[in-house]
């Protein structure tokens, strides 16, 4: 199968597979016939990680700072405020409810399904040292800091273990 250009990063959920894209969509495909069976303009910008939660839900960040959260079928169910910071990974908590996404100076921006907030909760990084793959200076070496040890990478599932 091949997904729609400029897509990147798949994750599968209820028998789909999904994509976040350059182009700031979130795509779902039948993984069997390679149809794209929904697109959704998720973000201004690029969509940049998804994550699969309960219920069916799919989550979505990007360089416009928002989270975005959808039902299996493509329906949005939430948008957050902006966060002001690209947001490059993200994760339910465990109350299903609950989404959190990192951005690159290894904050935590939350937001609740159903908030009215018109600004989404922060928190400090935690103290971790900084990832050492990455040339020191370069955004991506300050991503880390809320990874709790001795996790380094930056991915889906420290977010993950930072929202348990």
């Amino acid at each position: 199968m091949a997904a729609a250009s400029g897509s990147a990063c798949p994750l599968f959920l209820s028998a789909r597979l999904f994509t976040a894209g350059a182009d700031g969509t979130v795509r779902g495909f039948d993984p069997a016939s390679g149809k794209e069976v929904w697109k959704q303009a998720a973000h201004d910008g690029q969509a940049l990680a998804l994550a699969t939660g309960p219920e069916g839900r799919l989550a979505s960040c990007g360089s416009d700072g928002r989270i975005r959260v959808f039902d299996a079928g493509g329906k949005v169910l939430g948008t957050s405020p902006a966060a002001g910071e690209w947001l490059y990974a993200v994760a339910f908590g465990s109350d299903g409810k609950t989404v959190r996404a990192g951005d690159w100076q290894g904050r935590l921006h939350q937001f609740v399904l159903g908030s009215k907030d018109k600004v989404m909760p922060t928190t400090v990084p935690l103290a971790a040292p900084r990832c050492t793959g990455s040339a020191p200076g370069h955004p991506s070496s300050r991503l880390n800091q809320f990874a709790p040890a001795p996790a380094r990478a930056y991915t889906s599932s420290n977010v993950v273990r930072a929202c348990q």
